[in-house]
């Protein structure tokens, strides 16, 4: 599984090259969008920096680099940003053994210093904060991190349970979401101290956002191990008093009746009713659908991740349209005899009559 594979053809008005062979797990790329640099995101929280021309890798951060941090210990990183000075922001996920509960400790590093060929180094921490660490594997944590076009920064702060569930284990908090997970975060980058400010409720696990040409934004989230769909919800960010609405999670999933129990410990939804949540982009086709119906979005189990607008200078085929590369099935295996994903898919929007 980790030989390096033939590159597949590439599509009709695209060109498709090797540019370089990572010795760490990469989980994102930020750039200037004008064809400079690359940064490439490790996992394990090293950063590097790749010539697009000649594909030079060069690593400009190591995981000591993280300053701050309430203690040693393994962490993640799972989102970057460049912003128009230069600068990388990188949410941060570190699970720290504590009484009672383990915790998350979560922050968002903003690099403070450039080397001495101007790549962005030195990241100190700009927000901390904190909640129970999630059940079994659920921990998803912050992960993506964009500016919109207000100048405001976004944030994805995934669930910590699959599916609502409260768990067994004590020390890992049993009372299911708290209210900074599941949900879409906006922050102001130039306050300090920045204030959490939720967007949208009940979006399980958005591992990748983003703005379609008029504005509109979009999330493509992972879908609990109920064989249910992998959603693309469309956010509408509250206005001035008003609460932010409410996609689902984890009473509702795709757009099945508000009473269908996924699981026999699916929570009772609270106020308002299930009918005012938000249902999820649907999905008419022909690809990643779950049974050659329209879908509310893709496949179970495919695991759509990265999400890209392509505007006007795009080849005509993609033109104004999201493309999303989906992971694959590979850890809930086959499906229905059949494995969803390992692909790139086009997506043409249309707003619903």
């Amino acid at each position: 599984a980790g030989d390096y594979q033939l590159l597949p053809a590439a599509p009709a008005g695209f060109a498709v090259r090797e540019l370089v062979r990572l010795n760490e797990f990469g989980v994102r790329l930020a750039s200037d969008g004008k064809g400079g640099p690359l940064y490439v995101l490790g996992q394990a929280g090293g950063v590097w920096v790749v010539d697009p021309k000649s594909g030079n890798l060069k690593q400009i951060i190591w995981p000591k680099d993280f300053v701050g941090r309430k203690r040693p210990g393994d962490f993640q990183t799972l989102g970057i940003v460049r912003d128009a000075e230069g600068r990388l922001w990188i949410t941060v996920n570190q699970r720290v053994t504590a009484e009672p509960e383990v915790m998350n400790e979560c922050a968002i590093y903003r690099t403070s210093a450039f080397d001495a060929e101007g790549h962005p180094i030195a990241p100190k921490p700009w927000l901390q904060t904190n909640y129970p660490w999630g059940i079994g594997p659920y921990n998803h944590g912050l992960s993506d991190i964009r500016f919109g076009a207000d100048g405001l920064l976004y944030v994805s702060s995934g669930s910590r349970t699959d599916a609502g569930e409260t768990g067994t284990l004590p020390n890992l908090g049993k009372m299911g979401e708290v209210d900074t997970t599941a949900v879409m975060w906006r922050l102001d980058p130039k306050a300090t101290p920045p204030q959490i400010e939720i967007i949208a409720r009940g979006i399980r696990n958005a591992y990748s956002f983003a703005w379609d040409g008029a504005g509109n934004l979009f999330t493509v989230s992972n879908g609990p191990d109920a064989h249910a769909p992998e959603e693309m919800d469309a956010i509408v960010p509250p206005k001035p008093g008003e609460a932010p609405k409410h996609h689902g999670f984890p009473y509702q999933f795709g757009d099945a009746p508000a009473d269908k129990k996924w699981y026999a410990h699916t929570p009772v939804p609270p106020p308002p009713a299930a009918t005012n949540y938000v249902l999820p982009v649907l999905n008419l086709g022909p690809a990643a659908l779950m049974s050659g119906e329209p879908t509310s979005t893709f496949n179970a189990h495919s695991s759509p991740t990265g999400l890209l607008w392509l505007g006007n200078d795009w080849p005509e085929s993609v033109r104004n349209r999201f493309l999303v590369g989906r992971l694959g099935s590979f850890l809930a295996g086959p499906v229905d005899g059949e494995e969803h994903g390992f692909d790139v898919l086009s997506m043409q929007m249309a707003r619903r009559a």
